[in-house]
């Protein structure tokens, strides 16, 4: 046998292997969330409620199962609409929402829908005493899930508040130190930031979700972040939005009751598993009505994905010092000063800027936010600029960006001093922890800073047409953690490069590639006769518990 002839079969036998691994672990998965008192036979059964929501997802690709976090009363409508337009037997997880925990027959159904806690498929881990039923974690393909119970008191499940007390806390904590998954989502239903609604800007629960018990609520983030997982995903708000808080995605996938809210579109997500990159797709639906479209995709997780946070005294270490901020007014220097104060009555300005060297040269930036500690809120809304010049912390003001430089116009507002397409908006209409996220422009120049570090020279916030000012902490802060902190996403190196499928080889590779499809369909097949033995023992969708 010919030495080509080895190499090509050996190819061939390890392409196999791969790709059949990959197969195995290949899967979408569907979250709607919020859909409460929209849902059922009647009324609302109708495509311009929760059912419109089950038909889109139908029509894309409803994937292995559905997650639904809470607020899903009374459950028996929501399964029956599951189960008539996604199919019977489609696998439903569902959570405790604060308002299933206050209302005693919904708790009933959701107990007697897992009993004992391990009736539901490819659950592994049931929750602790009091919480058996309606905190519970399963895996699936490559990746690991835990669904909790925020309203588990360490007692009963309907005890507590929206927190993660001790109890729940311990025994999150060996779950996630238990499973050897490489892929992690934790649910609950409230935030740990809540934040507003990507579309329109929406705010609702802020500080009466996980930041009531702050202490509480940064223990569980502090877990999250050290265990690797990938994101916590909540409903509460109603409002969607997707940001990355220390490493940790918090997805809010807002509501799915479609004209049952009109504050907010009316959301979906799916959710991509392929190998061990982790994609989202958010469909929403204008409130005006009509069909749901998609509105946002990003990559969260990759082999090569990395988040990058700098914040002085903070991240990447304590020892990180590479922040420059101060605010332009007419009258003095405030490159020493916190807070710092944006405003048109009178003209003020801020200019910040991250030393981002610890990001590695090649790496490509998917998205970057910047995060404020707000001290007085605003009802304007100020823009976020790249600067051009190549200011000084301790000399800038109003008229010169270092001394005896002058701005091309004063408040660094000429074409030389600042760029002239806002990279995102500061409308910081709520206090505490408020995250702008750039927009493309802004994460092209995260990229250039990378790139060509000579080019950092910052950003600026502001708006001289505005009259009510916006304060928020500077890098002097006492409190480390309210310092301005930029967190960025990226993935490290370059693309892959797929395999050239040319010559006799690559139709080999591709006939094979065909009959490796066909092994994982059936193998898929096979998986999925659980979740139909575990749908045939259920009662009817419209049976209720009393």
């Amino acid at each position: 046998m010919s030495a080509m002839r080895v190499l090509l079969l050996r190819l061939v036998v390890l392409l196999l292997l791969l790709s059949s691994e990959a197969a195995a672990q290949d899967f979408r998965f569907s979250l709607a969330i919020d859909m409460r008192q929209f849902a059922g036979q009647g009324t609302y059964d109708t495509t311009d409620y929760f059912r419109g929501a089950c038909e889109a997802i139908d029509a894309l690709g409803s994937g292995a199962f559905l997650l639904t976090p809470g607020d899903l009363d009374p459950p028996a409508d929501d399964y029956w609409t599951i189960q008539t337009y996604l199919g019977s037997g489609y696998l439903w997880y569902p959570g405790v929402g604060n308002h299933e925990a206050e209302t005693v027959s919904d708790m009933a159904w959701l107990r007697a829908f897992n009993p004992g806690g391990d009736t539901l498929p490819f659950v592994v881990n049931v929750g602790p005493a009091g919480t058996e039923e309606t905190t519970y974690s399963f895996d699936y393909g490559d990746a690991h899930f835990v669904q909790i119970n925020e309203y588990y008191d360490g007692v009963t499940d309907t005890g507590a508040n929206g927190d993660v007390v001790d109890a729940l806390y311990d025994w999150l904590e060996a779950d996630l130190i238990a499973t050897s998954q490489p892929l992690v989502f934790v649910l609950g239903h409230e935030p740990a930031w809540p934040q507003p609604d990507a579309a329109n800007g929406r705010m609702r629960h802020l500080g009466d979700s996980l930041d009531a018990h702050a202490a509480n609520r940064d223990r569980f983030w502090s877990l999250l972040r050290e265990q690797g997982v990938v994101a916590y995903i909540h409903g509460h708000t109603h409002n969607f939005s997707a940001v990355n808080i220390d490493g940790v995605w918090q997805i809010d996938g807002g509501h799915a009751r479609g004209d049952g809210d009109t504050g907010a579109m009316s959301t979906f997500v799916l959710t991509d598993v392929v190998d061990d990159t982790v994609t989202f797709d958010a469909y929403r639906r204008p409130v005006s009505g009509g069909a749901y479209a998609l509105t946002q995709s990003d990559l969260i997780a990759c082999e090569r994905c990395e988040t990058y946070l700098f914040q002085d005294g903070v991240f990447p270490d304590s020892s990180y010092a590479g922040t420059a901020d101060t605010y332009l007014e007419p009258v003095s220097l405030h490159g020493s000063d916190t807070p710092l104060i944006v405003d048109g009555d009178p003209d003020r300005a801020a200019i910040l800027a991250w030393d981002v060297a610890a990001i590695p040269s090649g790496s490509t930036v998917l998205r970057a936010w910047i995060t404020l500690d707000v001290q007085n809120t605003s009802a304007d809304t100020y823009e976020i600029y790249e600067m051009k010049r190549e200011w000084v912390e301790s000399e800038a003001d109003f008229a010169v960006y270092a001394n005896g430089e002058s701005w091309q116009t004063a408040g660094a507002s000429g074409p030389g001093d600042r760029g002239s397409s806002p990279l995102g908006q500061a409308a910081a209409s709520y206090g505490g922890n408020y995250m702008m996220s750039l927009n493309p422009d802004g994460v092209a120049l995260v990229q250039r800073w990378i790139d060509s570090p000579a080019t950092n020279r910052g950003l600026i916030i502001t708006d001289y047409a505005e009259t009510d000012s916006v304060r928020f902490d500077s890098r002097e802060s006492s409190t480390p953690e309210h310092r301005p902190k930029l967190t960025v996403f990226v993935e490290r190196g370059g693309p892959t490069q797929p395999i050239p499928a040319t010559g006799p080889a690559g139709r080999l590779v591709l006939a094979l590639a065909l009959s490796v499809s066909l092994a994982a369909a059936q193998r898929r097949s096979a998986r999925s006769r659980p979740a139909e033995a575990w749908a045939a023992a259920m009662p009817s969708a419209t049976s209720r518990v009393s």
